[in-house]
């Protein structure tokens, strides 16, 4: 007999940034916007963050980064930069909107360095007023559904 497996055996959804965390409505421009809270990756294999930007000025664009550190509260906070990892860049003309997906692996992680939580990291550019937010998703997981980590 076959075994089905449900996407929820293998991924793991987190909001990190949600309505009144990283939904900013009036983001400046040239200002690095981060997540609040960084997930652990010491359980995932891998995971993406997904970005959208609205831009109300000219035509816009928005640095989308996903960044390590070593707390969940973003102690010492840098950029991903593993072999493999890329970030980035959407555009939007004014009264429109653009969304990115960043895909990465927790071997790009610095986890010699203590590095092993991350999160999501925007940067607009242009005129202000932008409209940004970002989420987290964690993907395969170590373990079996019953058993994943709550957090």
């Amino acid at each position: 007999m076959a075994v089905t497996r449900k996407m929820a055996d293998d991924v793991r959804v987190e909001t990190v940034v949600t309505q009144g965390g990283f939904n900013y409505t009036n983001a400046a421009a040239a200002q690095a916007y981060d997540t609040g809270v960084f997930l652990d990756m010491r359980e995932y294999a891998e995971g993406v963050g997904i970005f959208k930007m609205d831009s109300h000025g000219a035509t816009d664009t928005i640095q989308c980064d996903i960044i390590q550190a070593t707390s969940a509260a973003g102690a010492g906070a840098k950029a991903l930069t593993g072999a493999g990892y890329a970030a980035t860049t959407i555009a939007a003309a004014a009264g429109t909107g653009a969304c990115a997906a960043v895909k990465f692996h927790s071997n790009m992680l610095d986890v010699d360095g203590g590095f092993r939580y991350v999160g999501c990291r925007a940067t607009p550019s242009g005129t202000a007023g932008h409209r940004i937010s970002a989420h987290l998703v964690r993907m395969a997981c170590h373990h079996a559904a019953a058993s994943m980590p709550s957090a």
